[in-house]
């Protein structure tokens, strides 16, 4: 694998789907193996902090009325929006350099397109229109 991973590959390989090229790509890849460590890094937080507070829910008793620490509550939350933001950076910063290249060839792609489209006659029949548009001028 001379590339480096794509975002469905990361996706992949955190969903356990992990091929064996991707193994051997991360192995010798140091810039995918970081940017799979800054995926994985809020993500083991986020995991870490979901379990703390599933076991505190289970430890409660039904009849006890739940009691919030809301500045612990506020900590979680704000861990939460910063892992949600650092993954949608990742995927944002990610994809704008490889979509940077591809907005291009789209443009001129769709030039091309919008080019061909707005002929009167296709390119092959130019001649006799430009004729034809002569003889109606006289």
């Amino acid at each position: 694998m001379n590339r480096h991973l794509s975002s469905e590959e990361f996706s992949e390989w955190l969903l356990g789907q992990r091929t064996p090229e991707c193994e051997e790509h991360l192995r010798k890849c140091a810039d995918c193996a970081a940017e799979l460590d800054k995926i994985q890094a809020p993500l083991g937080l986020f995991r870490d902090a979901v379990r703390e507070w599933s076991a505190n829910e289970e430890g409660q008793s039904v009849a006890m009325p739940v009691r919030h620490n809301w500045g612990l509550v506020w900590v979680r939350v704000a861990a939460t929006a910063v892992a949600l933001a650092i993954l949608i950076a990742i995927g944002i910063g990610g994809q704008s350099r490889r979509a940077a290249g591809i907005e291009r060839e789209d443009e001129m792609l769709l030039g091309q397109v919008q080019a061909a489209v707005s002929r009167p006659v296709p390119a092959t029949m130019q001649p006799v229109y430009d004729l034809m548009v002569e003889e109606g001028a006289k």
